[in-house]
């Protein structure tokens, strides 16, 4: 089944990541996603995180869920709107 990114909220210090998506039946979800780099083979990109899968019915409820249950959010630890995404309804 696949599924398309519609916002991403980064960390402030840049190093880790929430991707929410919307699969094809019309639910969202979302992954936990760290950022890596490893010097010895000359790679870096995003590694995702072992998690719970979620069904939402709305984004608004994916955003409030996600930001009541990822501890980093809960601690405000996310980019400011500008440098990245925030948990504000899309075109809001």
């Amino acid at each position: 089944m696949n599924s398309s990114p519609i916002d991403t909220l980064y960390s402030t210090d840049g190093k880790r990541r929430i991707v929410i998506f919307r699969r094809e039946s019309g639910t969202f979800g979302y992954r936990e996603e760290r950022y890596f780099q490893n010097d010895i083979a000359n790679t870096e990109g995003w590694a995702s995180l072992e998690g719970r899968s979620c069904y939402w019915d709305t984004l608004e409820t994916a955003k409030r869920e996600i930001s009541e249950n990822v501890t980093w959010l809960q601690k405000g630890d996310k980019a400011e709107p500008g440098g990245s995404a925030n948990l504000a309804p899309l075109g809001g």
